[in-house]
């Protein structure tokens, strides 16, 4: 009985590890599906690469889910069925793929997967670059008024590059938190810089500026800030109460309130298009198959300029009322167990994240915040440690 007992041990050992290797080449495949898919010559590879980082995320589901009880696997599955569904509707896999990364992410260590995370899109962006000097890239220019040029530096969009090197950012911040100085300043500064001057993405340049002060709110109140009542409830409301904004501003903007018009000039016409697609589209239990008219096609078709900026109707309208709430809860849940266990750098993190959703809909972009699923897994930072690694489950 020993024996088998040891060989059963032996066996779970053995998959939970190949679980873990799956894990990191399904993540791998889809950094290279999004990361390079303006790269001449291996562009052609990321629809294969996507489908096959899908295919193992399947895999692991059937691998990790069985190991959670009756009840949980009830839940899961439920999950499942409700964004299968959303994604047959609405043919993106972006909250389904998240999910699926969710449970494939049981048991990994959070802080050595940031670690593997920052070093692959370096490496990454250093290759890009590269290719992009080198002539051996697509590239996509904005000229905005002034004739001032904002260029993709070699990836889809301006605004992609300016996310990506405020991901970097973000995990050089989780990893370093306790021991944040000059040096990992001077880094901010210099990606701050470079997404200035070469993609000039206004919310990259927010969400630093932002990442940075409350860091140094939190240094200067010795570490208190988010001990506060008020802040705490704006932290863990902000998907809530950020979702309320955005539908507001879309009513008001429709009204014709001048405030609001004035406010439309200034996110460059984000809030007009988020009222019109309301209008458009409506928000419906499940999803709706939602299309956009990037600034490429806009250009090479002649038609109008048709994307919808602001995270939050894009969650609403696309997904629907239904898994639009399923993410509201977990965003929410996650972000108040992170301030209950003091797990300070995850929840600023995400929040950051979260205000940046008004603008741009990378906070659940898998690529761009990895920190949405790592986070919601269920492992929180533990204080204690200076290095900031995530080692204490919930």
């Amino acid at each position: 009985m020993d024996t088998t007992l040891s060989q059963r041990t032996h066996y779970d050992f053995f998959i939970f590890k190949l679980g873990d290797a799956l894990f990191y080449i399904a993540f791998f495949l889809i950094v290279y599906s999004d990361m390079f898919s303006n790269v001449h010559f291996l562009s052609n590879f990321t629809i294969l690469a996507i489908n096959a980082s899908d295919a193992i995320l399947v895999l692991l589901f059937l691998l990790r889910a069985h190991k959670t009880g009756i009840f949980a696997e009830a839940a899961l599955l439920l999950i499942l069925s409700i964004l299968a569904f959303s994604l047959f509707i609405s043919t993106r896999a972006d909250l389904l793929r998240l999910f699926l990364l969710i449970v494939a992410f049981r048991g990994i260590d959070p802080g050595e997967f940031i670690k593997f995370d920052l070093t692959l899109k370096l490496i990454i962006l250093a290759v890009v670059l590269s290719l992009y000097f080198a002539g051996l890239t697509e590239n996509f220019y904005i000229i905005e008024e002034g004739r001032r040029k904002r260029s993709s530096m070699g990836f889809f969009h301006p605004n992609y590059f300016g996310a990506l090197l405020l991901s970097i950012c973000m995990s050089i911040y989780y990893l370093k938190f306790y021991r944040l100085n000059i040096v990992y300043y001077a880094l901010f500064t210099a990606a701050f810089l470079a997404i200035r001057n070469l993609a000039n993405s206004r919310t990259s340049l927010y969400a630093i500026i932002m990442l940075c002060a409350i860091h140094i709110l939190h240094l200067l109140s010795s570490g208190k800030l988010l001990a506060n009542r008020a802040i705490r409830f704006l932290f863990y409301n902000s998907f809530i109460i950020l979702t309320f904004a955005s539908i507001l501003l879309s009513f008001l903007y429709k009204a014709g309130n001048q405030y609001v018009v004035n406010l439309d000039k200034m996110f460059t016409g984000r809030i007009e298009l988020m009222s019109r697609f309301l209008d458009f589209y409506g928000v419906s239990l499940f999803s709706t198959e939602i299309v956009e008219i990037n600034w490429v096609t806009a250009i090479e078709t002649g038609r109008h300029y048709w994307v919808l900026d602001n995270g939050y109707m894009m969650l609403l309208l696309r997904f629907g009322l239904l898994a639009f709430s399923l993410f509201a809860f977990a965003v929410r849940k996650t972000i108040r167990g992170l301030l209950n266990q003091k797990a300070y750098p995850g929840a600023i993190i995400l929040f950051v994240f979260m205000v940046g959703g008004i603008m741009e809909s990378y906070f659940y972009h898998i690529v761009i915040n990895p920190f949405m699923f790592v986070l919601i897994a269920g492992k929180r930072t533990d204080p204690t440690r200076e290095d900031g690694a995530c080692t204490v489950p919930v």
